[in-house]
């Protein structure tokens, strides 16, 4: 009986790899999409432009003080890297800092936040704090697109108390077109382990057993194809046909 069944776990879990790779140009795409929740802007009190993506996310919350959507911005503080620790490069908070001063924002429009993060979670505790002085406050969290499922889903779980006065907003992917994110390495890398982390942060904050499961089939599927595409590629680097 054990071993039908694994016959049975491994067939269907080849017909699952043979439906991706044979209707990828319709079953990737979503999977990027599906991670997307970004909602339509609206006025807040301030708005907080997560680190991860200083090329992109600072300037997405720089343009909503400056179109008057948000009076400030709010900036985390990072635990220093080991770059940052020899002088290689400046901290995280100040790159965005920098940026919000390019785009001509105000001393009295930049609030940093306390803490040192070194996490999501961390960013969202130190978010905690602010809005727990300001209960009348909203928010406007600027992360990118396949990041704000899961930064809302932390918020929903972490924080019930204020969550009804957060709007996500999603800056573009950085790296890769969204459609085609499997096309490039930076697109499998983030959305892959994007779907690890949303499986993570599952166990640890909720119950996400469901998650992790459906992420192992797509992190295997998705390697499945990955390897397909590298042999490819091979193939026609070294000329054959």
């Amino acid at each position: 009986m054990t071993r039908r069944r694994f016959f049975a776990a491994g067939l269907l879990l080849l017909i699952g790899f043979m439906a991706v790779w044979f209707g990828r140009d319709s079953v990737l795409p979503p999977l990027a999409g599906w991670l997307d929740v970004g909602e339509t802007p609206q006025p807040v009190t301030a708005v907080l432009p997560l680190p991860g993506d200083e090329h992109t996310r600072p300037f997405v919350a720089a343009a909503w003080v400056r179109t008057e959507l948000a009076e400030a911005m709010l900036i985390n503080q990072n635990e220093a890297s080991p770059d940052v620790e020899d002088g290689v490069a400046p901290p995280t908070h100040e790159i965005i800092r920098g940026v919000a001063e390019v785009r001509e924002l105000d001393s009295s429009q930049i609030e940093m936040l306390d803490g040192a993060s070194t996490s999501t979670a961390d960013d969202l505790d130190q978010l905690d704090a602010y809005m727990n002085e300001h209960p009348d406050a909203t928010v406007a969290v600027v992360t990118s697109e396949f990041h704000t499922r899961r930064t809302r889903w932390t918020i929903r779980h972490r924080y019930p108390d204020w969550s009804d006065r957060i709007v996500m907003v999603a800056a573009p992917n950085p790296g890769f077109e969204t459609p085609r994110w499997w096309w490039t390495d930076t697109g499998r890398r983030l959305i892959v382990s994007e779907y690890l982390k949303l499986g993570y942060y599952h166990l640890r904050y909720g119950n996400g057993r469901w998650v992790v499961g459906a992420a192992v089939v797509v992190v295997v599927a998705l390697l499945a194809v990955r390897r397909r595409r590298s042999s490819s590629e091979r193939r026609v680097a070294s000329g054959e046909k």
